[in-house]
């Protein structure tokens, strides 16, 4: 009888196994594929030490597919906008330091995207982010407050806020626009 890696998947349940793109058994502990032809083969690698400590390692990360092309789209999408609302540079995931607490902290089968594929995808993220602020504020009532301030800089900041007003659900103000202003008319008296 032929083995298949689905079959060897379903005799080792629970030992940080799947099965790659390649349709290859893939051990996502020791982040290789492993030769699923001989059950001998597969129970040896199961019990070398590396495996068993870094299939404890994974047990005790949340159990979430980071193979899912939709997943890593997300993810990818978040770290987009928390290094962007954070003011850090896209060049910091190309840092050592970086890249390996990121992936101490994640599943060892997942890809980390470079900065050159966060500045490629920032454009269509960007833009998605503009529809939906412009689908959300569509057809509806609008509070437009203006704020004038300085920032930390002590330059001279104009905000443009949008407020939907609509009494049956909680609405969050969102930031539409930021100018920087050269001079205001504000003198201290």
């Amino acid at each position: 009888m032929t083995s298949t890696p689905q079959k060897r998947l379903r005799e080792y349940p629970n030992n940080c196994l799947s099965i790659n793109k390649k349709n290859e058994l893939f051990c996502d502990a020791f982040k290789k594929s492993i030769d699923y032809k001989k059950k001998s083969s597969v129970t040896q690698h199961l019990e070398t030490e590396v495996h068993t400590s870094n299939s404890q390692k994974l047990k005790t990360v949340p159990n979430i597919n980071f193979n899912t092309d939709e997943f890593q789209e997300n993810f990818k999408n978040d770290l987009i906008i928390w290094l962007s609302a954070s003011n850090v540079p896209f060049d910091k995931l190309n840092k050592m330091t970086f890249k390996s607490f990121l992936n101490n902290n994640l599943r060892p089968v997942f890809k980390i995207p470079s900065s050159a594929t966060l500045r490629r995808s920032f454009p269509n993220l960007y833009k998605s982010k503009i529809d939906e602020l412009k689908d959300n504020f569509s057809k509806s009532k609008v509070s437009v407050i203006c704020d004038e301030t300085t920032d930390s800089k002590c330059r001279y900041v104009f905000q443009i806020i949008f407020v939907k007003l609509d009494i049956l659900k909680e609405n969050c103000p969102k930031l539409v626009d930021t100018i920087f202003l050269d001079e205001v008319n504000y003198e201290i008296g």
